[in-house]
């Protein structure tokens, strides 16, 4: 990102960008086995900016759950502070998915790129009934 991208993009764009971790990962079920290899190992190479992003939505459930706590006993507001421990709990649920992406990524190389491949043997045919009896089909 050079300086005069920054100047491009909206102040909501670049929050997004900061906070959301998965739009610079690939997707590993897509294309042919060397495409998924290729892009398991990428995300492999990017594993190591998930616990920074983990960080940052540990920071922000925090945030939500001291605000919902502030308005439960200070204010006795007991809708907005529903509505933030809420949000603090979708909050707390992106950084389990974070931490779960980083350990699985961290401590199985290739082992998701496996397990494509099984359920694509899975779900298409080999063979047709009658090859599988040794019948050559017309």
């Amino acid at each position: 990102m050079t300086p005069g991208d920054a100047a491009r993009h909206s102040f909501c764009q670049l929050l997004y960008r900061y906070f959301w971790p998965f739009q610079y990962f690939r997707d590993v079920t897509r294309g042919s086995q060397l495409e998924q290899v290729q892009n398991y190992r990428f995300n492999r190479s990017m594993r190591r900016y998930l616990p920074g992003f983990a960080v940052k939505w540990c920071c922000l459930s925090a945030l939500w759950f001291g605000a919902g706590t502030l308005c439960e006993t200070a204010l006795s507001f007991v809708v907005p502070a529903a509505c933030c421990y809420l949000t603090a709990t979708g909050s707390f649920m992106v950084v389990v998915q974070v931490a779960v992406a980083w350990v699985w990524l961290s401590h199985f190389p290739g082992y998701a790129c496996f397990w494509c491949s099984f359920w694509r043997f899975r779900t298409t045919p080999l063979f047709t009934g009658a090859e599988r009896m040794g019948v050559n089909a017309p």
